[in-house]
């Protein structure tokens, strides 16, 4: 389950970045590049057992599975329809909700491997690889 949790949260900061160029415009894009790569940085240090790069992943994949999911609720708010893909009155299909599904959704799964591989977390034992 390991190997799986870490290939999953890699493909997950990668896409998370390249989705962020999709979704942010101008100087935001910036900033959400440099959270993106952050994330990639501690995926790739998780991959290799750093106790610190584990629980930074862990951290950084918490947060966008909460400001992910914020995003999604914003939108449902909103009034925006998912099945037609825009706000009703609107012709225009919108992209970026289903964006933030997709985040918030690879993100949680995530999360939930994190958690159910606490021992490996906490102990960052080599042992325990799958």
């Amino acid at each position: 389950m390991i190997r799986a949790l870490k290939s999953i949260q890699f493909m997950t900061s990668v896409t998370v970045t390249a989705l962020f160029w999709l979704i942010y415009p101008g100087v935001m894009v910036l900033l959400a590049s440099i959270v993106g790569l952050c994330y990639m940085m501690a995926a790739i240090g998780a991959i290799f057992e750093n106790h610190i790069a584990i629980w930074s992943a862990f951290a950084i994949s918490l947060l966008t599975a909460i400001l992910s999911s914020l995003g999604f609720a914003r939108f449902v708010q909103g009034s925006f329809d998912f099945l037609a893909g825009n706000w009703g009155k609107s012709e225009e299909f919108a992209v970026h909700p289903y964006l933030f599904v997709i985040i918030s959704l690879m993100s949680t799964v995530v999360v939930i491997m994190h958690l159910m591989s606490w021992q490996w977390m906490i102990k960052c034992s080599k042992g325990l690889r799958d």
